[in-house]
């Protein structure tokens, strides 16, 4: 929407002729509140955005569609050898390989759009500075791309589902709503992380420390379990810990912890934070490109 000031400029077309009114081009009437019903109002922009970036990824690179699965593979691989066979946990009825694959799945998405949301308003600075389209579309671009890694790798997880004869619970109708779950609070959180980082540089150079952190803070190599129990509360606090106890329960059948709400309502707070503050940045963040 294209906002327009009262504020005349200097040049005229004539001597008598009244003032030209300056256009800005620049977002008007956004509000949190107003973000999610712009987005599926722009749903097709999102995915012509999405799909750009895939084809970035893929067109000019020789493994293509194996990068997708190399993540994920690697990372079990690993937690398996540190978590299962060095520190000798165990993931109960379910083959380990399956529960760290699992983890390793889901882990690979929030990694990878925390990493390209947070840098999606930075890398199309020609496309905020020269002209206006609803900048939430970027980060929500991203977290929509992601999900083509997603998908590969649960097909791969089906593989792996057959491989060990493991039959899916009744749970796994609920896997769509876990991950939707999943993919509004990454797009709160990378809302939050793209204004932040077009403000200041050091976000995206810190978030790669900070990622590495939240995946070991995180029960994806091992069971919430393992953590005391005097810290569990305190452990909850982390929105992924829940988010992971659902998806493991809806695929794998595990069991869903009380303090799942605790994740659950972390998770929901930085949404509305995330918008919150994104809606306030959004009309600024051109001047700090």
């Amino acid at each position: 929407m294209m906002a327009m000031s009262e504020t005349p400029v200097t040049a005229t077309h004539g001597v008598d002729a009244p003032p030209i009114p300056w256009v800005e081009n620049d977002p008007s009437g956004i509000s949190a509140l107003s973000l999610p019903s712009l987005l599926l109002a722009q749903h097709e922009l999102t995915r012509q955005l999405a799909w750009r970036s895939i084809k970035a990824r893929t067109q000019q690179s020789f493994l293509g569609l194996l990068w997708p699965i190399s993540q994920p593979v690697t990372s079990a691989f690993l937690y398996f050898l540190v978590f299962n066979q060095l520190a000798g946990i165990e993931s109960g009825d379910v083959p380990y390989p399956l529960f760290a694959f699992t983890g390793a799945v889901l882990w690979t998405y929030v990694s990878s759009t925390t990493i390209a949301g947070t840098q999606s308003i930075t890398n199309n600075t020609g496309v905020v500075t020269r002209t206006y389209l609803p900048r939430i579309v970027l980060p929500a671009a991203a977290c929509v791309a992601s999900l083509f890694g997603l998908a590969i790798s649960l097909g791969i997880l089906g593989v792996l589902l057959a491989v060990f004869t493991f039959s899916p619970p009744l749970s796994i109708l609920a896997l769509p709503l876990w991950i939707a779950i999943l993919v509004i609070f990454m797009l709160g959180q990378t809302a939050l992380l793209s204004v932040l980082n077009a403000r200041s540089r050091d976000v995206a150079q810190g978030i790669g420390y900070l990622t590495q952190l939240w995946q070991y803070a995180s029960p994806i190599g091992y069971p919430a379990e393992v953590i005391p129990e005097r810290w569990r509360t305190l452990y909850y606090l982390n929105p992924l810990a829940g988010i992971i106890d659902g998806f493991r329960w809806a695929i794998l059948g595990t069991d869903l912890h009380w303090r799942m709400g605790l994740s659950l309502g972390v998770a929901a707070a930085i949404v509305v934070l995330g918008f919150a503050v994104f809606a306030r940045m959004e009309k600024t963040v051109a001047d700090f490109l």
